[in-house]
């Protein structure tokens, strides 16, 4: 897979690009479900082709602020949100550290996963490629800045759901996820989105909220 994604992102082909609306499908494409859920598969590939790491992850989704990313292997760690804080949790580390949840000054990943593309138009150009089926879709997303931390997204899509995203860093790593048993508009407890804070006296907590107390 991730060779495939690096073939058609490097493809310069013309007839196989199309620009123009390109960003009003893939908005379309990221905004059109209210909840989203499945396993993902992480793969962190070095400049030089090997495989740095590879994680399990179970990722949920509810709109508008609902975000929870749980690695559970190899090392188990948790990043939820309810729209209003966010709770960074690493077990192993024994450390919580929580801040307020600005949805604008999130990572790249997340805004796309939550839909808010509007003001990546001013970020990024997008292209869409045209896949070997039409129930495929890709979107390449190549940043404006020269000196960006990303050189180029992209994002696959298999029956208009989200199959896969692949971030090429100007490191030379390359981070891939893949989306497997994707289930869309489910509903999903809120529950999830709010951190349960563990009964353990040995942890240590950074709280950095404006709020905090």
């Amino acid at each position: 897979m991730i060779q495939a994604g690096s073939a058609l992102a490097q493809d310069s082909a013309a007839e196989r690009v199309v620009f123009g609306p390109a960003w009003q499908q893939l908005q379309q494409l990221l905004e059109g479900f209210d909840t989203f859920q499945a396993d993902v598969r992480q793969i962190i590939v070095e400049a030089d082709g090997g495989v740095l790491e590879e994680s399990d992850i179970r990722f949920l989704l509810k709109r508008p602020d609902g975000f929870y990313w749980e690695t559970l292997e190899p090392w188990p760690e948790l990043i939820v949100t309810d729209g209003e804080s966010l709770w960074h949790y690493e077990p192993d580390l024994w450390q919580l550290t929580i801040d307020d949840w600005d949805a604008a000054e999130s990572a790249l990943a997340a805004r796309l996963l939550g839909g808010q593309t509007e003001a990546l138009t001013e970020e990024y150009d997008v292209a869409r490629h045209d896949a070997s089926s039409a129930r495929q879709q890709e979107f390449v997303l190549v940043p404006h800045d020269p000196v960006s931390t990303y050189v180029q997204l992209s994002l696959y899509f298999e029956d208009s759901v989200l199959a896969s995203i692949q971030i090429a860093h100007s490191n030379g790593q390359q981070t891939v996820w893949q989306f497997r048993n994707a289930r869309v508009d489910e509903k999903i407890d809120d529950r999830h989105f709010q951190f349960d804070m563990p009964d353990d006296e040995d942890l240590e907590v950074i709280d950095n909220r404006s709020q905090a107390s």
